[in-house]
């Protein structure tokens, strides 16, 4: 709209917004010397302009358009894994007289079979400059804590580690209470979970991975290089005591010392 503006009788004028256009006009006040003002030239666009419509994008407006291109990747999948069941037997097959070529017997895959394998605790180099130790400690719990997930220990179970609070777990050789220790046994997917005995039938562990340069062990068992990991009963029986306080679990076993 027009603004007076003061001073040498002059008037700021028309000010227009066409959308995408601004003009100013600077106007001298009328008189009698000069003509009548001309009225500005008509906006070619309304002003304010209209709000856009609204726009709205629910979950069911994407999952339309998606839905057939979903569709086809679901259907690829199965098909791979129908072709890979097709398969499977006549690999497994391979498998066992590659095994037997090698005077090897072939055993249970450890899934809804008994599998029973045996070994002993060791560490290993799979390769120059890298070792694995055959026991994990407190200690590493310590290192590892970063506050964020997976690494994100409780506070209470870092505070026992900082004490020193070992209880009678922990183990003179390795001065602190063992975490996992690996094994030369030879494992497979189906294992995890697997009670780990000693010599006396003693339950000492429980499987529950192996490391990265064992996972072609199904097909080549190379002693040097394959580990299984496991977490120690010792471990287990602190943390029932120094974090939990589930000291009425603890009293139901029969725990040797």
């Amino acid at each position: 709209g027009a603004g007076e503006h003061g001073g040498h009788g002059e008037r700021r004028g028309e000010v227009g917004y066409g959308g995408d256009w601004c003009a100013l006009w600077l106007l001298p006040a009328p008189s009698d010397s000069f003509p009548p003002l001309l009225p500005p030239p008509p906006l070619t666009r309304p002003w304010p302009p209209p709000p856009p419509p609204p726009r709205t994008r629910t979950r069911a407006s994407l999952a339309f358009p998606l839905y057939d291109y979903e569709r086809k990747l679901e259907s690829e999948s199965e098909e791979r894994e129908g072709r890979a069941l097709a398969l499977r037997p006549a690999y497994m097959d391979a498998i066992t007289q590659w095994q037997r070529s090698q005077g090897a017997a072939t055993y249970p895959d450890a899934n809804s079979t008994l599998r029973v394998t045996y070994g002993k605790v060791l560490g290993g180099s799979p390769r120059d400059g890298m070792a694995y130790l055959p026991f994990t400690t407190l200690e590493g719990i310590l290192e590892k804590d970063t506050g964020e997930e997976p690494f994100n220990a409780p506070e209470g179970q870092l505070a026992s580690i900082r004490a020193g609070d070992y209880g009678p777990y922990a183990l003179d050789s390795i001065g602190s209470v063992p975490v996992n220790f690996l094994s030369d046994l030879d494992s497979t997917g189906g294992n995890s979970g697997s009670a780990t005995l000693n010599a006396r039938a003693e339950l000492v562990g429980l499987l529950f991975d192996g490391t990265f340069e064992s996972v072609n062990s199904d097909w080549d068992f190379d002693p040097r290089t394959t580990r299984t990991i496991h977490v120690d009963t010792r471990y287990m029986l602190w943390v029932m005591d120094k974090v939990d306080g589930a000291q009425g679990l603890i009293e139901e076993m029969d725990i040797v010392r």
